[in-house]
């Protein structure tokens, strides 16, 4: 008796649907993984001679706070504080490296930054800073923790053109003097070009950074 055929299936055709469904929710699933990696805090460390001398937090994937030890003695003499996002927003300094901030940095967003300077190491901020994107706009000096200012600096574009002296509890100076914006840098050669001085005077080098 002859065999019957071999009865033929048709090809199934690709489930289109069920494969992007499958992408998608593989796709959702890696996102998930890498989302819960970051969840937390998590420490790294930099080494030098065997020495901690940098050191990062981060907090739930983004940088949250930078340490370093810049003379290699053991202690952090620099720390650096972010945002939620990331971004820079605040920084501080040991520049004696005696275990005591002695300069303190506030960023903003809009690039307009803030400076407190203990230039005595006395543990009090006696030069107080305004920076916009980064150069320097005015600095005022209240030395040994004085409520006002006694010197104030003016700048554009970074570079000196006024300084106001005697500053007196009302924020009234008794002293001012103007530059040209072509002064030679080194403080000798400082030429005023104006005064409001009722005599001469030899003009003492500036504050400024």
């Amino acid at each position: 008796m002859a065999s019957s055929p071999p009865e033929i299936f048709p090809l199934k055709k690709l489930a289109w649907v069920q494969i992007l469904v499958g992408i998608i929710m593989g796709i959702i699933f890696c996102l998930l993984y890498q989302s819960v990696s970051n969840f937390g805090a998590k420490t790294y460390y930099h080494y030098v001679h065997g020495k901690v001398n940098k050191k990062w937090i981060y907090r739930n994937g983004y940088e949250a706070e930078f340490s370093e030890d810049r003379n290699l003695d053991g202690v952090m003499d620099y720390w650096v504080q972010y945002d939620a996002y990331g971004r820079e927003s605040s920084a501080e300094y040991d520049n004696n490296f005696d275990g005591k901030t002695d300069e303190w940095w506030t960023f903003s967003n809009d690039g307009t930054d803030t400076l407190q300077k203990d230039t005595d190491f006395n543990g009090i901020p006696d030069e107080f800073c305004i920076y916009k994107n980064r150069i320097i706009q005015q600095m005022d000096m209240k030395p040994n923790g004085s409520k006002f200012t006694t010197t104030r600096e003016v700048f554009q574009n970074g570079v000196l053109t006024e300084i106001l002296r005697g500053g007196d509890s009302n924020g009234n100076f008794n002293e001012k003097v103007r530059y040209d914006p072509f002064f030679n840098p080194i403080p000798i050669n400082f030429t005023p070009i104006s005064t409001n001085a009722p005599t001469a005077f030899q003009l003492s080098p500036p504050f400024s950074k």
